[in-house]
């Protein structure tokens, strides 16, 4: 989530203008194929960092919850030293010491409140964390697909012997090794 959404989009920037060379001295095959391919990356980049903004908005809010909540707790600390100065001098003055603990109180209630909600949204942040990562591993998988045709119609111009089902089946074999290895870690996510 540190990334901006300009970071995230700049390699895909930069590899158009090195895809323009092959849009001038490609065939339409291979040109067709990329173009495909890099309209899915786009259409996929797009709406994922649009999802994104979701996660950040949330993450936002739990950070600022999270500085109300040191906040109180902070004042809590000052009210508690109040209180023990006024005890160790032997003040007799009750309605300055009451008084202070009720803000005490109120900043104790405003910190359970704070904690309550932060708790609330970090496991709403966890679920949607988790379909977040699975949709981007979902959109991965499924826009690699298109990378065999691609392959074989720059291997086809190059005149390069191309079997077309052996590499389906090798990224195919290679993607399958990478969402089993990553299935363990999607059912322990956590934020």
């Amino acid at each position: 989530m540190g990334l901006t959404d300009s970071e995230i989009s700049k390699s895909l920037i930069e590899g158009e203008s090195k895809l323009a060379q092959l849009y001038i001295v490609g065939n339409s095959e291979s040109i067709e194929s990329v173009s495909d391919m890099m309209t899915e990356i786009g259409t996929v980049i797009t709406v994922l960092i649009i999802k994104r903004k979701e996660l950040i908005r949330n993450s936002s809010q739990i950070d600022t919850l999270s500085g109300l909540r040191d906040k109180s707790s902070d004042r809590i600390d000052t009210y508690i030293k109040m209180m023990e100065e006024i005890s160790i001098k032997n003040e007799s003055n009750q309605d300055k010491f009451d008084s202070i603990k009720r803000f005490c109180d109120f900043e104790s209630e405003r910190v359970s409140s704070f904690k309550k909600e932060i708790d609330e949204l970090i496991q709403a942040q966890d679920v949607k964390m988790k379909a977040f990562a699975k949709d981007s591993l979902f959109e991965f998988f499924r826009v690699s697909e298109l990378t065999p045709r691609v392959i074989c119609s720059i291997r086809k111009e190059l005149n390069i012997p191309t079997d077309i089902e052996f590499i389906a089946r090798v990224i195919n074999e290679s993607n399958n090794k990478v969402k089993e290895s990553l299935r363990g870690v999607l059912m322990t996510f956590h934020y």
